[in-house]
């Protein structure tokens, strides 16, 4: 029976907001992970990379990190690691030198690698009956290298670690499409994707835990990591900084009502970090004059960590609205500039140039179009 710890994208270094306390939540998130395993007395760890947020992660953050692995060592768990993308300066990697002093196995040293012809063979460690291979977050011909790799397969159980987020996860976003992983593996621990996600590929599980804690306030949402027993896998939630979001309308208020209305709306709270929507069209002033410094004061005096406002969908009273209902793409271009106070040969102008943004044309259309548009100015 095998027991081990899958986690990633850990971060450590990061700061939301530039706020130290946050740093400290990425080390606790860590932490928990380290206390886990050290609880089930798991036989190993296996990190799928981006450990640090920077390649030259500050000493303080070394220190924290060598103090996790240490605990481990002592417990006899080894830590089975590739670098992610943020685990790379233009000289190398901090995991090269943990790998030599045998804090970790940075799987993606070159010694785990060989060249013959065009094929690389992948090479990884045994332990327990049990073969660990990782390849590094490289981006350079990533699905070349892939179609390249030829793994030294070994033992009862194999498990393959990786840094790029596949097609099942995303198209727009994706590094590499599903089918070039390598076969033989009887689980994939994916990394760089930081959101929880399960596939499965030749019948094994293809896992990704996401990160530990919220990197961008747009992966807002529970954190974890797996623990796996004989092939099952559990997800374990970790406690991370609550987010709370408030969502505020201030249609035909000004901003000094917006303040007022927003900080009737904050209720108490114990440090979380609370995000402040903004929505709406007001009845005079501007956003600018909105005081954020205010609200921010008024929501840490109810608790909050830290507050941050967003404005992006608050107009001001002069800013146009255009009504998107049943109407074509071109009826609503031309309500906008209308709206903007375009009208005669402008507007037909503005619809053309519109008509034109994003188009591929050969050289005979743009000297086409380039004489339409000089006869609209009349030149």
């Amino acid at each position: 029976m095998v027991r081990f710890v899958h986690f990633g994208d850990t971060h450590l270094g990061r700061r939301n907001f530039k706020l130290e306390e946050r740093e400290r939540d990425f080390e606790e998130a860590f932490k928990q992970v380290i206390d886990f395993a050290i609880r089930k007395k798991v036989d190993f760890v296996i990190h799928s990379g981006d450990i640090f947020d920077t390649g030259r992660p500050r000493y303080r953050v070394v220190n924290f990190l060598v103090s996790q692995l240490l605990r481990l060592k002592r417990e006899g768990i080894p830590f089975f690691t590739i670098p992610g993308s943020h685990d790379v300066a233009p000289d190398g990697t901090l995991l090269s030198t943990l790998h030599k002093v045998g804090l970790l196995k940075n799987l993606g040293e070159e010694e785990y690698f060989e060249k013959r012809g065009e094929e690389i063979i992948l090479r990884g460690e045994s332990y327990k009956g049990v073969f660990i291979a990782g390849i590094p977050g490289r981006r350079a011909n990533i699905s070349k290298f892939y179609e390249k790799l030829r793994p030294e397969l070994k033992g009862d159980f194999r498990i393959l670690i990786f840094h790029h987020i596949i097609s099942d996860i995303s198209g727009k976003f994706s590094d590499i499409e599903k089918e070039v992983l390598p076969r033989g593996f009887d689980y994939y621990a994916g990394g760089h994707w930081h959101s929880r996600f399960e596939t499965s590929f030749n019948g094994k599980p293809v896992v990704y835990p996401g990160s530990t804690e919220v990197w961008d306030v747009r992966e807002v949402g529970e954190k974890g990591f797996f623990y796996v027993e004989d092939g099952r896998r559990e997800w374990i939630p970790l406690k991370t900084r609550k987010f709370v979001e408030l969502v505020v309308n201030c249609d035909d208020l000004t901003p000094s009502e917006v303040n007022e209305k927003v900080k009737e709306q904050m209720k108490p709270n114990d440090g979380a970090i609370l995000l402040i929507r903004l929505k709406g069209r007001l009845k005079g002033g501007s956003k600018a004059e909105i005081n954020r410094k205010g609200i921010m004061d008024a929501a840490s005096e109810k608790g909050y960590l830290y507050a941050n406002i967003y404005t992006s969908e608050l107009l001001n009273p002069e800013e146009a609205q255009v009504s998107l209902e049943n109407k074509s793409l071109q009826e609503i271009e031309k309500e906008y500039l209308e709206k903007k106070g375009y009208e005669g040969k402008k507007l037909e102008i503005g619809m053309k140039l519109i008509e034109l943004f994003g188009k591929k044309l050969t050289a005979s259309e743009i000297e086409v179009n380039k004489k339409k548009l000089f006869g609209m100015l009349g030149l």
